[in-house]
């Protein structure tokens, strides 16, 4: 009895497990084959020899390495500023005591409730009286401007756990806001930031 419960588990993770990996399998092989074996209609059938030359090809023609160059450089620029945007702010929302705080964190929550799709037209227009449609700057800012707030809401909602007494004995002992931002918060924000 107890076997034939271990069974129905290990089926009922099978199940989801093979059709996770079955369309990467049908990847792989698919990308093993000649065209002619492609349109052949064999959908399960492997190839009759592995066309390894088929990576070396989409590597030189694709330009590969120049569009996963692009992505690399484009998410790391967004990362860093968001990061660097969103702690910032984040600090100053969940630590000053200063009339506006709730009011700048409403206008970054309402940020978080415009679609990107709906900006997309009027971003190019602007990026193209900027002169920089096409350039990786019109990535980068639709990204950090998407980002931001829910970056802020997350971080600021971390920074407020943060106990005070930390500050403030960093602050008696003579350190500076941007030191105690710094060498102190950032430090400990690490895990939402991650």
């Amino acid at each position: 009895m107890k076997n034939a419960k271990k069974g129905i588990v290990y089926l009922l993770f099978a199940i989801p497990v093979l059709t996770q990996l079955y369309p990467l399998l049908w990847l792989v092989l698919y990308s093993l084959k000649t065209n002619e074996e492609i349109l052949s209609g064999k959908f399960f059938a492997l190839p009759k020899v592995a066309q390894w030359h088929n990576y070396k090809e989409a590597f030189q023609a694709g330009s590969y390495l120049r569009y996963l160059s692009n992505s690399v450089f484009v998410t790391v620029i967004t990362m860093v500023c968001v990061i660097l945007l969103s702690s910032m702010v984040a600090y100053a929302i969940s630590r000053f005591r200063w009339r506006y705080g709730n009011i700048i964190m409403i206008v970054f929550m309402m940020g978080m409730m415009i679609p990107m799709q709906a900006t997309l037209l009027p971003l190019m227009i602007i990026f193209k009286n900027m002169h920089i449609l096409n350039t990786h700057g019109s990535l980068i800012l639709p990204y950090i401007a998407f980002s931001t707030p829910i970056s802020v809401f997350i971080l600021s909602g971390f920074m407020r756990s943060i106990p005070h007494e930390i500050e403030e004995s960093a602050f008696v002992d003579g350190a500076s806001v941007y030191r105690i931002f710094s060498q102190i918060i950032l430090p400990i924000s690490v895990p939402p930031v991650m």
